[in-house]
């Protein structure tokens, strides 16, 4: 069941129940103001979800199968639950989306994320007993380099009272060509410059980042290049993971064929867009035929004039030309929805022990950074908002830092809700220690 059906969970059980069947209930609907009240966990910070669904089309990932298609909260609906919370003494949301950097283009009146957020902390401010001091803070996840912009950065360094310096930007590889198997929409040159512009504005900025290691394709050279975009940014944290294959999408069914198109045709990365294909190859006497048929068409075209160039590679040519056909009836009896009609067309999958391997270097890189970023804190006093208690340590509550760090300090159970200063005395990969300074409210 994806999320857009939280609020038909009861006849969805019901359902089950009576008849015994299994209810699959992923697709895409109208998704009007929810009016369920959310389950919150804690009495400080909360989410709220500013936009649901995803639109992307990455290989690897089944989220938009189960979320259904991207579907923006107006504004004021974002904002009057916002202040709601802050009026029921919470100090922190966190916005949350799939792609927030996608808010707002599906409304009737176009509202970018960067105007939400410039909207949301004029109504905190205006809400605030002290409009200088709101003492309320603001989150994103998770941002797109795809869609990210300019003015999403210098809004954040514009409302730096109530707009946290952290970023969520998920690269998930260092490799171009890794990038375009998986669907990703840009290349690392465009993710450097998102992150270039954050330092050069924000310089005390959090940024962290998702990859995935071990994708159909990622060669030694390509995984190096991940290694190197970590070294150059060198991230506050990052979640990494081995790819794992989703039933439904493109990437789980890669099994080498695209090394027989690349035989026949070159290099399958580089033909045309089928339609342009169809016009260049084909122009008033194949307009009936789909991209499948003009592919095939194509391969056994290739096929011929090679075997006649090459006749001592006519056994691999063979091999090549009906592994692609395979392909092409694969694709053409089984289609993804919503994916052209060769997405699932790749190269093979990498075994798991590479992928451990793999896995196991990068998160050791990651160690590295992320402590090496954690020792800038060391002897700063920062703004700690308490938000719980420590349960493997009772004498110590814990909070986070403006750059989302949580700190250890030994302190009140009363303080939790409440801003403080904290000098830091000890910093981990993942934490900060540190000792109660003062108490701001």
């Amino acid at each position: 069941m994806g999320p857009q059906y939280a609020g038909r969970a009861s006849d969805l059980i019901e359902r089950a129940i009576e008849y015994g069947e299994q209810i699959v209930a992923t697709d895409a609907v109208i998704i009007s103001e929810d009016i369920l009240k959310p389950r919150r966990t804690s009495r400080v910070t909360a989410w709220v979800n500013i936009i649901y669904g995803c639109n992307e089309r990455c290989t690897y990932c089944v989220v938009p199968a189960t979320r259904g298609i991207e579907q923006s909260r107006q504004p004021q609906s974002i904002i009057s639950e916002i202040l709601e919370l802050q009026n029921n003494g919470f100090k922190e949301v966190t916005l949350l989306g799939q792609n927030v950097d996608a808010y707002g283009r599906d409304l009737r009146q176009k509202v970018s994320f960067y105007q939400l957020l410039e909207q949301c902390a004029h109504a905190i401010r205006k809400n605030s007993k002290n409009s200088s001091s709101p003492q309320f803070r603001i989150r994103f996840v998770t941002s797109h380099p795809r869609y990210m912009s300019d003015r999403v950065i210098d809004t954040i360094a514009e409302n730096d009272d109530i707009l946290m310096p952290v970023f969520h930007i998920p690269a998930q590889s260092g490799d171009d060509y890794m990038l375009k198997l998986m669907g990703r929409g840009y290349n690392i040159e465009k993710y450097l410059r998102i992150i270039e512009n954050i330092k050069a504005k924000i310089p005390d900025a959090t940024i962290t980042s998702d990859f995935i290691v071990g994708c159909p394709g990622e060669t030694d050279d390509a995984f190096q290049n991940t290694l190197d975009l970590m070294n150059q940014v060198i991230f506050d944290s990052a979640m990494l993971s081995a790819y794992s294959p989703r039933p439904g999408t493109p990437m789980a069914r890669y099994d080498g064929a695209s090394l027989a198109f690349d035989f026949l045709l070159d290099n399958i990365q580089n033909l045309p867009p089928t339609d342009l294909l169809r016009r260049r190859l084909y122009a008033k006497n194949y307009k009936q035929k789909n991209s499948l048929d003009i592919l095939e068409e194509e391969i056994q075209r290739k096929f011929k004039i090679k075997a006649k160039n090459s006749p001592n590679e006519l056994s691999e040519l063979n091999i090549a030309r009906d592994t692609a056909r395979r392909a092409i009836h694969a694709a053409r009896t089984d289609p993804l929805f919503a994916f052209d009609e060769l997405a699932q067309i790749g190269p093979a999958q990498i075994s798991d022990d590479i992928k451990e391997q793999r896995l196991q270097e990068i998160n050791e890189l990651q160690r590295i950074h992320s402590l090496e970023r954690s020792q800038r804190y060391l002897g700063r006093i920062e703004e700690v908002l308490v938000d719980q208690r420590n349960p493997k340590r009772p004498k110590q509550i814990v909070g986070r830092t403006r750059g989302n760090k949580l700190v250890f300090f030994i302190g009140d159970p009363k303080l939790i809700g409440q801003f403080v200063n904290v000098r830091i005395t000890q910093a981990r990969a993942f934490s900060l220690e540190g000792e109660l300074i003062e108490v701001l409210g």
